[in-house]
């Protein structure tokens, strides 16, 4: 039993993260418990930390563009979609991309 951290990085800021190391690595450490954007030098946005979690416990992510989310009931996107039918309705247009691409896998597995 262990704990993993999930880690999105925006490859065109990573000449940003390059130049500020430390201060990298500092965010990802006080992201890891709660989840965070990363933010380093000149930049706004470098990436982001999502939440540490267990590794007996399978989590499943939706990575889009810049933006990452946990599709799950503890999820922050379920928390802040919460009476909010627009987030409602985006994450369901997520999660049908999402079983698309799990179809997709699967035909691809049945050819293995």
């Amino acid at each position: 039993m262990g704990h993993n951290t999930t880690i999105l990085i925006i490859n065109d800021k990573f000449e940003e993260i390059e130049k500020n190391p430390e201060e990298f690595i500092k965010q990802i450490k006080n992201y890891m418990e709660i989840g965070g954007d990363i933010k380093v030098g000149n930049s706004s946005f470098v990436g982001t930390v999502m939440k540490t979690g267990n590794t007996d416990i399978p989590r499943l992510y939706f990575v889009e563009g810049n933006w990452i989310t946990e599709i799950g009931k503890h999820s922050k996107a379920f928390k802040k979609a919460d009476g909010r039918p627009e987030i409602i309705k985006l994450l369901k247009e997520r999660i049908k991309i999402a079983e698309n691409k799990i179809k997709e896998f699967k035909d691809i597995l049945k050819t293995l």
